[in-house]
């Protein structure tokens, strides 16, 4: 725990990482609404045509720009998500069908020890199937295509109503995610859509001690989302998944550092914890 606190602190003084995300990001909650992801594209749409830009940047606007146009049209679920769904007054439970046992919420790589989630239980979890759809108990399959996670309490909620009068209902999505590299359990979990990076690589029991934190990338296939300076600093930020994209597959990857740069982050790190204590900020 005393080194990723360290690492956090290393990601908010690290020389660049001040420097802001070049993408107009907005958002009003932890998970965007489709009036935020409208105006992030138009934000977005500005910055390609802006040529006092760099051509990198306008790559790069271009490139967010699709996502959030395939977000806006086919919404956020995919085979392999989870959501976790409670309706007050109705007795689901793990064993209702379609439900999934919580101890396959989380799949780290064999011969790695077992970790928690992390995730407090708002209900019974189940499985995103083809479609996108989900299959609740007692219930036709309800079909998720063009549905966006900040809608999906209110839209299980008009689904529902066709079957139970007044339903109230809390759900939480679960993202299928891959994390590998140097962490200490790498392998595939369901964080929640709300839950930034760092949350989601403790999940894997954090970073090892010869983590080389200002390489972490985010992947999808073989595409770089977010990497170097530009992720740190949006890490810094405390940007959850659902705000940086991800979808179910998505790969955080926390590289091993050459033996060259080791010695000199355990002087950054000291040098860090050095600094805190002449700022009079106590460490745990």
């Amino acid at each position: 725990m005393r080194a990723w606190i360290l690492l956090s602190l290393g990601l908010l003084l690290a020389p660049g990482v001040a420097a802001q995300s070049a993408d107009p990001f907005i958002s009003s909650g932890r998970e965007m609404s489709r009036t935020d992801l409208e105006a992030y594209l138009a934000n977005l749409e500005q910055a390609i045509l802006d040529e006092s830009q760099g051509e990198s940047l306008r790559e790069q606007a271009r490139a967010r720009a699709q996502l959030i146009r395939r977000r806006l049209e086919e919404g956020d679920f995919r085979v392999g998500d989870r959501i976790q769904v409670q309706v007050a007054g109705e007795n689901w439970t793990n064993q209702s069908p379609g439900a999934i046992a919580p101890a396959r919420l989380v799949a780290p790589a064999p011969g790695s020890p077992s970790v928690p989630t992390g995730q407090g239980a708002v209900g019974v979890t189940f499985a995103v199937q083809s479609g996108p759809s989900v299959k609740l108990p007692n219930i036709p399959a309800v079909s998720l295509r063009g549905v966006l996670r900040s809608e999906l309490e209110a839209f299980l909620s008009e689904e529902l109503s066709r079957y139970i009068r007044d339903p109230q209902v809390s759900a939480q999505t679960l993202i299928r995610v891959s994390i590998f590299g140097s962490v200490g359990a790498p392998g595939f979990y369901y964080p929640g859509a709300e839950q930034n990076v760092g949350d989601v690589i403790m999940l894997a029991g954090g970073p090892s001690s010869d983590a080389n934190y200002e390489e972490i990338s985010i992947k999808r296939g073989e595409d770089q989302l977010w990497g170097g300076e530009e992720l740190q600093a949006v890490m810094a930020e405390g940007r959850t998944l659902d705000q940086l994209n991800f979808l179910a597959g998505d790969i955080i990857e926390v590289p091993q550092q050459s033996n060259n740069n080791v010695w000199l982050e355990i002087g950054r790190f000291a040098l860090i914890a050095g600094s805190t204590l002449l700022l009079g900020i106590r460490v745990f």
